[in-house]
């Protein structure tokens, strides 16, 4: 758009803030007429009026520069209410010669506008650009729903990257149909930097996951357990964890793009006040962690507005899902074992064939000890976080585990994560499975957490007290 006999111009995507005030000195009049005027003590910007942009659509000879002047021309008539998003914008020098233009492509809930520019030959390399880039960030930024901008432009397109730098925006690390994107934030979030993980974010990256579920529950299907669990699991492929995607502010973890156990499922999540990171994290996730399938990432159905961000991007809901149930403990759970069953605290560390023996039947892989041993490698799974008070274990008069449930708990947060629960298949039918799960739950709450959660749809869990809390949907992309 906007390339013409003036300049091959850059697009822009844009969502941004400035605290600058509305220049408006010089041009009340304009003002009061209902029109915007945006200015330096060099240009000036503001949204053509309709006859002027008839004019320039008949006057155009570029057959795409015409088409896109008049898909400007129609929104701003479509949009009545909103017609400067859609209209074209000229950039003038104060006297009054235009230098060149510059325009955004609508504006919709929740999405970034988009912006693009172009200065006339004769007058590049004197800094209009960057001004007009500027005043119009100044406009747009004016707007609640304008948090962040993004830009793309020709990888060697070195003016208008110089253009961008100087409008403080960043690389996303992500190319556009055109070449490499760029980003810049409101205020507080200017200082937002991107790097891969690495072993020195595990705790950053917990403290980062229990932030996000401090005050809403719409991530809790990601929360810190699930991500210690999943990082010292079997499945786990550790070879992939740097494409893990980390975004800091002020080196504070405030967005993530984390793969689950392999490339092909992720999660993507922000900090509050940075949701206009959303968009990015999940073009990086579908750059970097999906399998030859695709991508998969899950949302709450109550989230409306990730919904409809993921699906602009290209994903389409599909067929999986994932319920988390929820149990209020605040009171004591009573427990029932059965007779010649107690209880025992099993320690994955400390005795890590007997766990791995355990969930190896639990989990219905068979009772053959033999095949047990040459598949398994017995490892001591060594979890920071793990507070082996809580996991606990049925054992059966001949001393043998026969059930199991851990609970993690941090003492950062109040709730406890069940993670995970088995009984062996000789052992099933006797209530075992409850009776792990209530004692283990007992002690959380004795640590201080207030409700328990389980990422399951099993009426187990409903007939023993968890009720559905949330439930996410997956949305893929080929």
């Amino acid at each position: 758009m906007l390339r013409s006999s003036m300049e091959q111009s850059t697009e822009y995507k844009l969502t941004v803030y400035f605290d600058e005030p509305f220049r408006e000195e010089d041009h009340a009049d304009w003002e009061k007429e209902g029109h915007t005027m945006m200015e330096t003590k060099g240009i000036r910007v503001y949204p053509a009026g309709r006859e002027q942009m008839e004019s320039i659509l008949v006057n155009e000879q570029n057959v795409e520069l015409k088409k896109a002047y008049g898909e400007m021309l129609e929104g701003s008539l479509s949009h009545p209410e909103e017609r400067d998003w859609y209209a074209m914008w000229i950039i003038e020098k104060t006297d009054g010669t235009q230098i060149g233009d510059l325009c955004f492509k609508g504006i919709e809930p929740n999405m970034n506008p988009e912006i693009g520019y172009g200065i006339m030959e004769g007058f590049r390399g004197c800094g209009y650009a960057s001004e007009a880039v500027g005043l119009a960030l100044q406009w747009a930024f004016r707007h609640s729903g304008v948090t962040a901008v993004e830009a793309e432009t020709d990888p060697g397109n070195i003016a208008s990257q110089r253009v961008l730098t100087k409008c403080g925006f960043r690389p996303m690390g992500i190319t556009g149909e055109e070449g490499p994107r760029f980003i810049v934030y409101k205020d507080s979030m200017i200082n937002v930097v991107f790097k891969n993980y690495t072993e020195q974010d595990y705790e950053a990256v917990c403290y980062f996951l229990i932030e996000l579920n401090r005050n809403d529950n719409s991530h809790i299907n990601w929360n810190w357990a699930r991500f210690e669990w999943m990082a010292e699991h079997p499945e786990f492929d550790k070879s992939l964890i740097s494409s893990i995607g980390l975004w800091l502010d002020n080196e504070r973890i405030i967005g993530a793009a984390i793969y689950d156990m392999y490339f092909g499922e992720a999660f993507c999540g922000v900090l509050p006040g940075y949701e206009a990171l959303y968009s990015e994290i999940l073009n990086y996730a579908d750059r970097e962690l999906r399998d030859e399938h695709g991508l998969g990432v899950s949302i709450c159905d109550d989230d409306s507005v990730k919904i409809k961000m993921i699906q602009a991007q290209g994903f389409a809901k599909d067929e999986q899902t994932e319920t988390v149930m929820s149990m209020e403990l605040d009171k004591t759970l009573s427990i029932q074992l059965p007779d010649g069953y107690s209880f025992a605290l099993l320690d994955p560390v400390k005795e890590p064939y007997a766990f791995q023996w355990l969930l190896w039947q639990g989990f219905d892989h068979g009772t053959d000890r033999s095949e047990f041993e040459q598949t398994e490698e017995i490892i001591p799974q060594l979890r920071r976080h793990f507070d082996p008070r809580l996991s606990v274990a049925a054992v059966d008069r001949f001393g043998e585990y026969a059930a199991y449930c851990c609970v993690w708990y941090h003492p950062k947060t109040d709730y406890a994560y069940v993670e995970p629960v088995c009984t062996v298949p000789g052992h099933r039918g006797k209530g075992l499975a409850k009776a792990v799960i209530y004692e283990a739950l007992n002690r959380a709450a004795s640590l201080g957490a207030n409700k328990a959660y389980v990422i399951s749809d099993s009426g187990f869990y409903e007939k023993i007290g968890f009720r559905k809390d949330r439930h996410f949907t997956f949305y893929r992309k080929g």
